[in-house]
């Protein structure tokens, strides 16, 4: 029989199928539920229905035929008591993966929304974005790009070489001369190419005293910079030699010993003439004997500009007057570990060794490149449409040129690129599309600002954070009954880890000047081990773009576009904007957000992704973290440790001036989000209190205002169950 106020309706396709009332129907209830994790707030239902007879049959025919993956949808009804009208009271999705069939009857738990349930079981999915069509088959419209124009980052490449292991380098001569030059080969650290050319041809021409029939031993030069980029730009090496040597003259008749370093330029990419010398260091004893054992040298930078078609190598040089032996001597772009043979006047032969080590830094920029990207609504609407099949909405990511939006979301100047992109590989045979998952998008947009997610009523919502968290009072309740206080112990963190999984890597940059990597903070709670982890997978470091972009033969000419690199895959998040009268967008320099360029960072001009540092997402974050330290004002969240350059400073606009290794007062965050505390109590609520709107935002999402012994609290729900007209809430009080 049918209970005569609530009634049950299955609805499977185009059947419909009234339901004789389910055993248990009267401890079903509706949750409406926080996702800690993306904040949207969906309705839950607990508990599980049983069918029996003709209903039990039905469902049990659904499942055998079609499988767990169908949907079945059930409405709950209740008669109004003024108008004696069906009215929807909920809807649910059978969960077919939670049955129970017995001889007669068929047990089974429901889900609010399948839009929900899908939204869990992809959620970690990694999907091509460039297909053309969904994960269910159907065809999609192509990916939607932008023209990205890259100035690229300036970078200071400090190189070094070292002397091939097991390699002795021995040298075998007498020489009566007044200088031997023997070049050596050494290579960089950590690489197998020595930049050797045959330059034997212009050794005579070197402005060395004494004779020019020296038996030089090697025939190739070693060099740090060789221009053979055809591109007409002029490159400004800055030489800063810092050198080690330790050495043991075994010889005599000398009446004095020089020991020098030439940077030696030479002009031609292809015949390598002799155009210039420079002198960086030289020491000279008029007695050799007095001559240092360890020399130490620092020189001061040396700025040079190695023009089109010119090379550059640094020459090691020792020359003595008088009689006695030969030296051997490294003529090389750097010095490494050096040994020398000689032979003594009487036929006999020793040893001598020096060890050297030297660093050049170069100042390197490269041409611009045109780039694909795709602006952050198109991506997370790409990712929607693959994985969800929902409509998409974002007031943060929207743009006013969309006829969503009024105006541009505070987020809505943000991009994202591939490697392989950067690299100018998109439709070439080696050209890998670029893939990722919803959830490792939305943790890259959350911690470069805090962000909530909705899934729900065939809707996919982004949303900042303060959406899901509004400031007005949309629930009021009267008096509470068992009302309780507890500390809302997930908020209290000890540390705090901010920035870049896979920041780091990089071949020859100055990667310790990379901002954006994994920074620690620490906070002045010790009572607890918890850590607030806000880590992206996506990079937004400038020298690992710009590294891959130099992987570009558009930007260096003998790119090497047929091998691998290890940026391929990688994907970029970018702060960037669409200047006025263009039709490409650039990549936002300090001046978009910043009163002033940034400090203690190589080439600010050029810095990228300043608005992302660590310094800036705890800043942004600082509403969230407050909470706990609230009786700790004049606390800091303290720096402990970097992967990056923690002496970055930048100052936002409007903003006081920021050292990233100089933490934060909490006095100085924004307001706090609420005051760390959790409350529960229950109250009379109704259906319609909490499925309404106010402002057109759902009520669950405003303030619950209530009272207990007189005294008025505020908080925005975590959960609320509903059973009978009574509410059993769990809110988070608000400061």
């Amino acid at each position: 029989m049918y209970y005569d106020r609530v009634r049950y309706t299955i609805q499977h396709r185009e059947s419909i199928f009234e339901v004789q009332e389910p055993i248990n129907w009267k401890d079903d209830e509706k949750q409406f539920v926080r996702n800690l994790n993306y904040h949207g707030i969906t309705t839950e239902l607990s508990g599980e229905l049983t069918f029996v007879g003709n209903s039990r049959d039905f469902l049990v025919s659904i499942l055998e035929e079609y499988g767990v993956n169908e949907d079945v949808r059930l409405l709950r009804e209740i008669k109004n008591a003024q108008t004696d009208l069906w009215e929807k009271d909920y809807e649910g999705w059978v969960d077919f993966l939670t049955y129970k069939i017995d001889d007669n009857k068929f047990s089974v738990k429901f889900n609010s929304d399948p839009l929900v349930t899908l939204f869990k079981s992809k959620l970690n999915s990694k999907v091509e974005l460039e297909r053309i069509d969904n994960l269910l088959g159907n065809a999609i419209d192509p990916l939607e790009k932008i023209n990205l124009y890259v100035t690229g980052r300036k970078i200071l490449l400090t190189n070094k070489l070292a002397q091939p292991e097991g390699d002795t380098a021995n040298v075998v001569m007498v020489c009566e001369g007044s200088e031997m030059v023997i070049p050596i080969d050494l290579r960089k650290l950590g690489t197998t190419d020595t930049g050797n050319k045959d330059v034997s041809n212009q050794f005579n021409n070197l402005p060395i005293t004494g004779r020019t029939d020296i038996d030089f031993g090697h025939s190739d030069e070693n060099f740090f910079a060789i221009n053979e980029t055809g591109i007409e730009q002029n490159v400004t090496v800055i030489l800063k030699v810092d050198m080690s040597m330790d050495w043991n003259p075994i010889y005599s008749g000398s009446s004095s010993i020089t020991f020098g370093i030439r940077l030696v330029i030479y002009e031609n990419d292809i015949d390598f003439n002799l155009k210039e010398t420079i002198p960086i260091y030289e020491v000279t004893e008029s007695d050799y004997t007095l001559m240092p054992r360890e020399l130490y040298v620092t020189s001061d930078e040396i700025p040079v500009t190695i023009g089109l078609l010119e090379s550059a190598s640094v020459q090691f040089y020792m020359s003595k007057s008088g009689g006695g032996a030969g030296w051997a001597v490294g003529h090389t772009a750097y010095g490494g570990g050096v040994q020398g043979k000689y032979r003594k006047p009487d036929g006999g032969s020793g040893d001598a060794y020096y060890n050297v080590s030297l660093s050049v830094q170069e100042d390197t920029e490269r041409p611009p490149s045109n780039n694909p990207a795709i602006l952050v609504y198109e991506y997370m609407e790409r990712l929607n449409d693959i994985v969800l099949g929902a409509e998409f909405r974002s007031s943060l990511l929207g743009r006013s040129t969309m006829d969503k939006y009024s105006e541009d979301g505070l987020f809505s100047e943000t991009a994202f690129a591939h490697g392989m992109w950067f690299r100018g590989m998109d439709g070439v045979d080696k050209y890998k599309p670029i893939s990722t998952s919803l959830s490792d998008s939305l943790e890259a947009l959350n911690v470069v600002y805090p962000i909530g997610v909705l899934a729900k009523d065939s809707v996919f919502q982004i949303e900042a954070r303060d959406y899901f968290y509004q400031k007005y009072v949309s629930i009021s309740i009267g008096d509470v009954q068992g009302f309780l206080i507890i500390p809302s112990a997930d908020d209290y963190v000890s540390t705090i880890t901010v920035g870049y999984e896979k920041a780091g890597g990089y071949e020859e940059e100055q990667g310790l000047d990379e901002y954006n990597r994994e920074t620690e903070y620490n906070t002045i709670l010790n009572k607890t081990d918890k850590e607030l982890k806000l880590i992206s997978k996506y990079r937004a470091d400038g020298y690992g773009m710009e590294e891959v972009r130099r992987d570009n033969p558009v930007v260096e000419a003998d790119a090497p576009i047929d091998k691998d690199s290890k940026f391929d895959d990688e994907i970029w998040i970018l702060d960037v904007n669409l200047p006025d009268e263009a039709t490409s967008w650039i990549i936002s320099d300090w001046s978009k957000r910043f009163e002033v360029a940034p400090k203690n960072v190589y080439s600010p001009d050029t810095a990228i992704n300043l608005w992302y540092s660590p310094i800036n997402i705890l800043l942004r974050h600082g509403e969230w973290i407050k909470p706990p330290l609230l009786k700790y004002l004049d606390s800091k969240i303290a720096f402990n440790s970097s992967e990056g350059n923690s002496e970055l400073i930048t100052q936002l606009i409007g903003s006081p001036e920021y050292q990233q290794n100089d933490g934060i007062i909490v006095g100085d965050l924004e307001r706090s989000a609420h005051k760390g505390q959790i409350a529960t109590f229950t109250s009379p609520i109704t259906w319609e209190q909490l499925n309404g709107n106010t402002f057109d935002k759902p009520n669950v999402y405003g303030l619950v205002e209530g009272y207990f012994k007189g005294q008025r609290f505020r908080g925005h729900i975590l959960s609320v169950s509903l059973a009978n007209g009574i509410g059993d809430f769990k809110i988070k009080l608000y400061s």
